[in-house]
Formats: C-alpha cells, sequence, structure tokens
C-alpha cells in the first residue's frame, strides 16, 4: 500500500447507557466495580449485582491477553444489575488484519467452522460505506455448549471491520450478548455506534 499511513488517533463517540470498562491497572477490581455500578445504579441489589458483573467482564476480557482492546459494557437497565451487551474494539494493522474482502471471507469462513461446544446457527456479511471508511460487517448466533453440563446457550454477535482509505491500519468492533433481547436490531444499532468512528492519519511527508 504504498503512500498509505498510519492512524495516530481514534474514537468512537458512544451513548449515555454505555459504561467503559477499564482494562488498565485499576488497583483493587472489587473497589473498581463497585465505584462504577454505583454510579448507574440506586439499589442496593442492582449495585451488587452490577458489581460482580462489571468485576467478572473484566476479568474475561483480560484473560484473552488482548492488552491493545479498549472495551464497554451496555447497561439499558441498571436496575437489573445485568449488563446486556460488551464490545471490544481496537486498532489492528491491515498486514494482520487483511484487506477488507479478506476480512469479509475469514468471517464466513468462521461461520462455516463447527467445534466441540460451538456451531455458527446464522450469519451473515455486508459491506457498506460510512465517514470513516469501507465497513465490513457480520451478524451472528452462536450455539454453545458446556461440555462437561451439556447445557447450551445462544449468543448473538456483531463483528465490524472499518477500513479508512489510504490507512495501513484497521479498526475492529466485536459486539457480544447473551441476552437476545438487548436490541430491537442488533446488526443496525451496533453498526450506528460504529459509524460514529472518527480516525486521524498521520500527516504526509
Amino acid at each position: 500500500m504504498a503512500g498509505a499511513k498510519a492512524v495516530i488517533r481514534y474514537q468512537v463517540f458512544l451513548p449515555a447507557l454505555w459504561h467503559s470498562v477499564d482494562l488498565g491497572n485499576v488497583g483493587d477490581v472489587g473497589e473498581w466495580s463497585a465505584r462504577l455500578a454505583m454510579s448507574i445504579a440506586n439499589a442496593d441489589d442492582a449495585i451488587s449485582a452490577l458489581s460482580r458483573n462489571f468485576a467478572a467482564l473484566r476479568n474475561k476480557l483480560l484473560a484473552t491477553g488482548d492488552r491493545a482492546m479498549t472495551a464497554a459494557a451496555y447497561v439499558p437497565k441498571p436496575e437489573t444489575g445485568e449488563i446486556a451487551c460488551a464490545v471490544g474494539f481496537e486498532l489492528t494493522p491491515i498486514s494482520v488484519a487483511g484487506s477488507a474482502d479478506e476480512f469479509q471471507n475469514s468471517l464466513n469462513d468462521e461461520a462455516d467452522r463447527r467445534t466441540l461446544d460451538s456451531r455458527f446457527r446464522a450469519n451473515h456479511t455486508w459491506t457498506r460505506s460510512v465517514d470513516a471508511g469501507l465497513l465490513v460487517g457480520s451478524h451472528s448466533l452462536i450455539s454453545r455448549r458446556d461440555v462437561a453440563s451439556d447445557e447450551e446457550h445462544i449468543e448473538a454477535r456483531t463483528v465490524f471491520g472499518v477500513y479508512p482509505p489510504d490507512a495501513v491500519d484497521m479498526v475492529q468492533f466485536i459486539f457480544s450478548t447473551d441476552d437476545l433481547g438487548a436490541f430491537g436490531d442488533m446488526a443496525d444499532e451496533t453498526e450506528k455506534l460504529v459509524a460514529t468512528l472518527e480516525v486521524e492519519l498521520e500527516s504526509a511527508q
């Protein structure tokens, strides 16, 4: 990609019901999650449940080993103590993610694979132009089974890659929820969040 530039800054504008999940050094995780829960909920039982869920989500995300990720949690009904959806996003070199066509193909290829504990029940991908560049998206329903208990649950997931023109980097987003009622139209609503993305490229030399 001759003449392509690095992304030096990017930001996405998440609505008020989305709350940042700090993946840095927060000190005592219990205190961090309790403070965040108290800033959202009022009832003691909701605060306790949210605090546990924020801590569990943070630990789950950190367990991926991906230190470049930024994360947020969607809490539309704080009184339930539940996190409705989580998103992780990060800047990725196109040399790693692949071109837009390759990224879309990889999303379709993943949906064709089946393992002992997961299979895709539904998947579709698409491309669209947004202000920041070319968007590649996928919306999937994934059946996940606990091999030990044989219990099954359904995960709804959207994945997006945004390719700014003349850039060597793309921005990838993964939204995931076990609450199939979290959105009226998950693909559309999460895409609209991604479409708020703004990027700044390095200056031409």
